[in-house]
């Protein structure tokens, strides 16, 4: 059939293009926005056609969309029955790709939920453009723990065995601070009866 003469698309996010040359692929898919893909899903978009540009067919696509969301960029592909260039496409073979924005509203009430929950409830708008840093950076805390640890382990069972004496030193380092446990015998406490020291007369 002529794209031209196609005057409205009805499109389901659970469903899959027919194909004839090429594979098939979603009806619907999201590709991006300030508001993110996992935001808001719309279930059926409906697409009308809006007249011809000597080039190619404009469309505008519509859907009950929260008051927060609204359509950004909008690209409706449909296959070509002979090749890419054919004006004539095949039946069931369109799809649309779409971005996904704030409205002012959902602007409005994303920088609200910031102030009432902090940062920790902060919106996935945030989010979607810190996530590769963040994930850099968690990467990067990972590594620097890891360090941390084995740090640690070289100082609780390496480093300490490098002040300690050989064994069977005869002169253990030291030493001066240990002279109580040195083997010299001093002289016997006064009262100290000698002949049960020395060996017994028989």
């Amino acid at each position: 059939m002529l794209l031209r003469d196609v005057k409205a698309l009805t499109l389901h996010y659970d469903r899959y293009t027919t194909s004839r040359r090429l594979d098939p692929i979603p009806q619907l898919k999201c590709v991006g926005g300030t508001a993110g893909c996992d935001s808001y899903t719309p279930k059926v978009i409906q697409c009308q056609n809006k007249g011809w540009d000597g080039y190619d067919v404009q469309w505008e696509c519509k859907t009950d969309l929260d008051i927060a969301y609204k359509f950004g960029k909008t690209v409706v592909s449909c296959e070509g029955y002979e090749s890419s260039e054919d004006q004539y496409v095949l039946r069931g073979s369109c799809g649309l790709e779409y971005n996904l924005d704030y409205t002012e509203l959902g602007l409005q009430k994303l920088k609200e939920s910031g102030k009432q929950h902090g940062f920790a409830s902060f919106s996935d708008y945030y989010y979607k453009w810190s996530s590769a840093d963040s994930c850099n950076m968690s990467g990067l805390i990972t590594i620097v723990v890891l360090l941390g640890i084995a740090f640690v382990v070289y100082k609780l069972f390496l480093s300490d065995g490098q002040y300690s004496p050989p064994p069977y030193s005869e002169y253990p380092p030291f030493s001066h601070r240990y002279q109580r446990f040195t083997n010299s015998a001093g002289p016997p406490p006064p009262g100290f009866k000698s002949e049960f020291t020395g060996p017994q007369n028989t």
